[in-house]
């Protein structure tokens, strides 16, 4: 009975303002019934516009505006028709309708709702039946409601969708007779029902006919809209991709830094893990003993860290927390894999992030991981322990070596705790850098994944080392020379050096089968990264050890101060042995596979680069072993005579490989033949303990002085290539003036020997006029050039000091001749003398080489008269000869230029001594022409300086005996006091020192 009373009051209150608002404003809706219907349209609207709100710049205004419209029209027409049919049927008195509706309506009572269309819809709606909710709301839950959301929409469609009825269509209105509404009096329906009970019937059949003319019209909107629907999804979808790709087009910028801010995490995500992080410690210091809760804990927080990055200053106290908290999980469940392992990659990721983050000038976490000496002793104490009771994992052992290498990175204090105050350090790590391969009779097949992990694992621990050996203290590097239990760390570095170089000539057998099947694997695990970076870091960590040698000698040791030997020679006795030998017995051992590696692998330029660093450090007390007996030379000329045009096409076949190095383009051609050059150096210096007749009998046999020339030619523009050239070519030659004058009286069989003859035929080499060409021209352009070199100077005057040497021994003196003085050699070396006046070793070398040009000049003068009459044209061109040399100095300002050197450099004996041998020969020309005596006097101040070097140098009777000669010489021209007064006084000198005198003016 309450249905259809409810109905008639709702329905009466509708006509009123159905008509009241029809009159003002016809679409907006005027029923309160039709409050329910919105709101369950508004949940259908949010339901199909969930696939959009995700977009943050969606511009929801016009959307709901559109919506709005759409609603306010279709619930005008809803609310027009049933104040039509309220007005039209509602005619007998209400008492009267209630009375008789109840008596008839009272067993139908539980019967659902004919406005309600929800048939068969047993979904997550309300199932109550209401009698004030109209037809359209269970439809509108359903899907299939009669009004548009998407009104805005149609006009894009091409107009209303098909099915939907207009309601201005008299066929399709019963309420409007000839496209008229019927309008009925409030009054006229009053008097009506005391007279209509007869027409109640018709009433009802109305009423029916009115609910089944809505069901079917909801029925058919809802069915229209399906399709309608979809297409104006896809038209909003359309729509919306357009607008974003206009914003994306007119703002580049927003939509990167959109992008960017999509990479971070947010604030909320920050809180919220920091929430975890929180509840996940406070688990663990309330529950130590639980170890499901520990080892949970420690996977949570091991994957946290792996996730995200720990450093901001907000997370520094949980940073401290988790590590106190792993640290205690460690020490009381140290017996438990899965705790330690966790525990280890834990500390492993948050070292990682304080290392990087200092790395990069971020700051990192205050107090870091890293920097704490207190914490990295506890921590490096519980890892040892960790790896200790776990040597077979291998992925717990490969954390434990990441960790312990990033708390040993650039942290002295941490490498001095685990290499000198742990004493299980070394062993431990020794363990980790061990090779596991089966043997030729084993039949045992390891997996390419053991493998694959096991490399990694070497590869951590060769790091751990490498950062070791950086350490400035003596005590550290020679416990790691020295340590790593039974098998020491030495031997298992050169072990992995071997293997992995096997695994790599391997892998270049393999380059086509790599490029088809790792183009997608992720860099971790390429086999052939992990393989030149366990190379690379062996060969530096064998280079930072093998600096020791500069520190440590036997000499140091209080049981042989008195008794000095070689520092290569060693003692088998073990009680004579000393902490040194044995240092230098351990890096002997890694000359030979050093240079293996680096004929194996010509290709890659990094592996080259290190292992010729290696071997320039090992040269400082191995050079003997590394050029004598493993073939250093060979081995270092043939990766100099390599061009880079030959290079490039040698590396074509191993392309594929050499792409995995990382460093590969920051390492050019140049810098590996610097490394060459510098290893050739320090074989040839003076400190180098190897036999010099091998040496050059080495250099000879592998044509090393013409590969030097070439590649001087081949890099003129390359300033630190040229300066090693230039100093490996200045040791050479003074190694070949040793050689030949050491072999000077000897037997017939030293003379006559492999070493002398290489010498003889080096020297010759050096003479050769073109290499003199290319040793002026070079010196030439670093003379005035932007990237002036004073060591190219320094070098090139003390190698045509020797060339020089060399010339006057194989009596080729108008050849040498023509090079020094008339194509320009004396105006060079003025030039250098004079732009490098400060040079101490520029000046001497350059007053040298000028003393031995004027002294060449003077002895091949024709001193008797046989000598003119036998070959009068022959002593005509020798004459001219000197005469050229000799304006060519006076042209040049020769003069001023070596006197200028002996002010400046009063108190060097040698440059004293070679400028008095300058003007001596000078005067000496033409038997004392007095023009030249003439300008000496009278336009230089020559007496002065050489009574001020006289003064200088008392007891060097060079200087006495030479100054005394050069101011005798100029008093035969000069009537001065001043020069007489000093020519009488070295007259007096002369006479008490003449043999010596004598014996140094004219001494070779």
């Amino acid at each position: 009975m309450k249905l259809f009373k409810s109905k008639s009051s709702s329905s009466t209150k509708n006509i009123n303002n159905s008509s009241s608002s029809s009159s003002e404003d016809t679409d907006k809706p005027s029923s309160s019934a039709v409050l329910g219907h919105n709101n369950n349209k508004k949940k259908t609207r949010s339901s199909l516009f969930s696939s959009f709100s995700s977009k943050k710049n969606f511009n929801k205004k016009t959307i709901v505006s559109n919506a709005n419209v759409a609603e306010s029209s279709s619930t005008s027409r809803k609310s027009s028709i049933l104040a039509t049919a309220s007005t039209t049927t509602v005619t007998s008195s209400s008492s009267l309708y209630s009375s008789r509706i109840s008596s008839s309506a009272a067993p139908s009572a539980i019967r659902r709702n004919p406005f309600d269309n929800n048939d068969g819809n047993n979904g997550d709606d309300d199932d109550t039946y209401t009698t004030a909710t109209p037809g359209s709301t269970s439809s509108s839950h359903g899907g299939g409601g009669g009004v548009d959301p998407f009104q805005h929409f149609e006009n894009a469609l091409g107009g209303e969708g098909e099915g939907v009825d207009d309601e201005n269509d008299p066929r399709n209105n019963p309420f409007e007779e000839g496209g008229k509404s019927s309008d009925v009096d409030d009054d006229d329906a009053d008097d009506a029902v005391d007279d209509s009970s007869s027409s109640l019937s018709s009433s009802m059949k109305t009423l029916q006919g009115i609910m089944n003319y809505l069901k079917e019209k909801e029925l058919k909107e809802w069915a229209a809209e399906i399709d309608h629907q979809r297409r104006i999804a896809n038209a909003l979808s359309r729509n919306t991709k357009n607008w974003y790709v206009a914003t994306a087009d007119d703002n580049d910028d927003i939509v990167q830094q959109q992008q960017a801010d999509a990479d971070d995490i947010d604030s909320d995500d920050e809180e919220l893990l920091t929430d975890v992080v929180e509840a996940i410690l406070h688990a663990m210091e309330d529950y130590p003993d639980d170890e499901i809760l520990q080892e949970d804990s420690c996977l949570a927080l091991e994957a946290f860290t792996t996730t995200t990055m720990v450093n901001n200053n907000n997370n520094a106290i949980n940073v401290n927390r988790i590590l106190e908290e792993i640290l205690v999980a460690m020490e009381g469940f140290a017996d438990n894999p899965i705790v330690v392992s966790s525990s280890l990659g834990l500390l492993c990721n948050l070292s990682t992030t304080t290392t990087s983050s200092s790395s990069k000038g971020g700051g990192g976490v205050p107090g870091g991981v890293t920097s704490n000496p207190k914490l990295a002793k506890y921590a490096l104490s519980s890892i040892l322990q960790g790896m200790k009771e776990h040597r077979d994992d291998v992925e717990l052992y490969t954390k434990g070596c990441k960790a312990m290498s990033n708390f040993t990175q650039n942290n002295h204090t941490a490498q001095l705790i685990l290499t000198c105050k742990e004493p299980l350090g070394l062993r431990i790590i020794s363990e980790g850098l061990k090779c596991h391969r089966p043997g030729n009779d084993d039949d045992i097949v390891i997996d390419d994944e053991i493998m694959l992990q096991r490399l990694k694992m070497r590869s951590s621990a060769t790091q751990v080392v490498k950062n070791l050996s950086t350490h400035p203290s003596l005590e550290v590097k020679g416990k790691i020379a020295l340590g790593g239990g039974a098998a020491q760390l030495i031997d298992r570095l050169l072990e992995n050096l071997k293997e992995t170089g096997k695994d790599l000539i391997q892998n270049n057998y393999n380059v086509a089968v790599m490029a088809t099947t790792n183009d997608d694997d992720d860099e971790d695990d390429d086999e052939v990264r992990i393989s030149i970076t366990i190379m690379e870091d062996t060969l530096q960590t064998i280079g930072n050890l093998a600096t020791i040698d500069t520190i440590v000698t036997k000499d140091d040791d209080p049981r042989y101060r008195n008794n000095h030997h070689s520092p290569t020679s060693y003692n088998n006795n073990n009680n004579n042995s000393s902490a040194a030998d044995d240092i230098q017995k351990q890096l002997t051992k890694a000359v030979k596979p050093v240079l293996n590696v680096i004929r194996q692998h010509p290709n890659r330029r990094t592996i080259q680069y290190y292992g010729l660093q290696t071997i320039q450090r090992l040269t400082i007390s191995h050079a003997n072993s590394i050029a004598n007996y493993h073939g250093g030379i060979s081995t270092l000329l043939n990766a100099l005579s390599l061009s880079s045009s030959e290079s490039a096409a040698a590396g074509t076949s191993t392309a594929s490989s050499s792409s995995t190095d990382t460093d590969t383009d920051l390492i050019t051609d140049d810098m590996i033949y610097e490394r060459v050059l510098g290893c050739l150096c320090g074989l040839l210096s003076p400190s180098s303990n190897a036999d010099g007749l091998d040496l050059v009998a080495s250099f000879h046999n592998e044509d090393g002085l013409s590969t030097i020339f070439r590649c001087v030619r081949q890099y003129q523009s390359q300033r630190l290539l040229l300066e090693n050239a230039f100093e490996l070519l200045f040791y050479l030659s003074c190694r070949v003036r040793v050689v030949l004058t050491s072999i000077v009286g000897m037997s017939s069989t030293i003379q006559n020997g492999v070493g002398a003859r290489a010498a003889r035929s080096i020297e010759t080499q050096f003479i050769q006029e073109e290499n003199v060409f290319v040793l002026l021209g070079t010196i030439n352009q670093y003379i005035e050039h932007e990237n002036a070199s004073e060591l190219i100077c320094q070098r090139g005057l003390g190698i045509l000091v020797n060339i020089h040497a060399f010339s006057m021994q194989q009596k080729q003196q108008e050849q040498q001749q023509d090079v020094f003085a008339s194509d320009g050699g004396i105006k060079l070396v003025l030039h250098v003398m004079r732009r490098h006046g400060l040079a101490v070793a520029i000046q001497e070398y350059g007053v040298g080489l000028l003393a031995s040009i004027l002294k060449e000049t003077m002895m091949t003068m024709p001193t008797t008269i046989s000598d003119v009459l036998s070959s009068s044209s022959m002593a005509n061109k020798k004459k001219n000869a000197n005469i050229a040399v000799s304006n060519e100095f006076i042209n040049e300002e020769g003069i001023s230029t070596v006197l200028a050197a002996m002010m400046i450099h009063p108190d060097h004996g040698a440059i004293q001594v070679h400028g008095c041998d300058v003007l001596i020969y000078l005067l000496k020309v033409n038997n004392g022409n007095n023009k030249y005596k003439q300008f000496i006097l009278d336009e230089t101040n020559a007496v002065r300086v050489i009574n001020d070097a006289r003064s200088y140098h008392k007891t060097n009777k060079g200087v006495q005996s030479r100054a005394s000669v050069l101011l005798k010489t100029l008093l035969s021209s000069s009537s001065s006091p001043s020069i007489s007064t000093a020519a009488t006084t070295a007259t007096s000198i002369l006479s008490s020192h003449a043999h010596q005198a004598a014996a140094s003016l004219f001494a070779s």
